[in-house]
């Protein structure tokens, strides 16, 4: 007993003294991205202890433990809360983007893996679909983004968010990368973080030809039938090798994580798009 008692006495001041966070790394696995979203759609409304002198910017920060925790991989709201008020909302997005692709090894880092156990839930197609068969250069290409279950399904089978990356074919087009664009269907219902290489919304970026996108509803199931999640416009200005034609496609990029408002990862299949590119010869 006695042994039992000095125990607790000797963890009691490190658990008042708190844990250490970085705003922007909702999952705290060690870097600030467009999979920070999931985790704040998961845990929408769920309030705990304020964080004195918050900011939002990137250093340690520490924080009273939340009784909150993701329900299958038990991370702290704390971890969520990036603005200190104590309440877990939009606002709590705008330190993903201000801190983009920022990393920490200082807050206790772990791999954020929700488990694949919604076994009842059907999995949907993540699919490109370009909105025109051809394009001849200079011209861009136009694509949406779609997550499609096929037929609507019950809400408890839905899924609350999906965060994704894109990437497309460079090896025979010019392409002004400084011009792509990755429109997310802003519906009153959804939250977004989109990252291209012009910036996250617009501060950090991420490499050259690739974009990361996230969409997450309010703690609820929202997809659960068809949804446009964005619209893709890349600038095609040449073909770069001496032919007239070629072909460009995107292709989506892991990790690709789908998941309930339960934090359950559910599967998904994936279909790619491409488009024909055509040259006029103009000699």
């Amino acid at each position: 007993m006695k042994h039992l008692i000095y125990s607790l006495l000797f963890l009691l001041p490190g658990l008042l003294s708190g844990q250490l966070m970085y705003p922007g790394d909702a999952n705290n696995d060690g870097i600030a991205n467009h999979l920070d979203l999931l985790p704040i759609g998961v845990a929408f409304n769920q309030f705990g202890n304020p964080r004195p002198g918050a900011s939002q910017n990137w250093f340690a920060q520490t924080f009273i433990p939340w009784t909150y925790q993701l329900p299958e991989t038990g991370v702290n709201g704390g971890y969520l809360d990036a603005n200190g008020d104590a309440l877990i909302d939009t606002l709590d997005i705008e330190a993903i983007a201000l801190n983009y692709e920022m990393m920490q090894d200082s807050a206790g880092p772990e791999p954020w893996e929700p488990p694949f156990n919604c076994f009842e839930c059907p999995p949907p197609v993540l699919r490109i679909e370009f909105e025109e068969p051809f394009i001849v250069v200079p011209d861009t290409a136009f694509a949406v983004i779609v997550l499609d279950y096929g037929v609507p399904i019950p809400t408890e089978l839905g899924a609350m968010g999906i965060a994704f990356g894109i990437e497309y074919e460079v090896d025979t087009l010019l392409i002004d990368d400084t011009q792509t664009q990755v429109i997310p269907n802003d519906t009153p219902e959804r939250m977004f973080i989109v990252a291209t290489n012009q910036g996250a919304t617009a501060f950090r970026s991420v490499a050259p030809f690739r974009a990361q996108l996230a969409a997450a509803h309010f703690g609820n199931n929202g997809f659960i039938f068809k949804d446009t999640l964005a619209r893709v416009g890349i600038i095609i200005e040449d073909i770069q090798r001496d032919t007239t034609t070629a072909e460009f496609s995107i292709r989506f990029e892991e990790p690709i994580v789908l998941i309930n408002d339960l934090e359950q990862r559910i599967g998904l299949n994936r279909e790619t798009g491409s488009i024909k590119v055509l040259k006029i010869d103009s000699s």
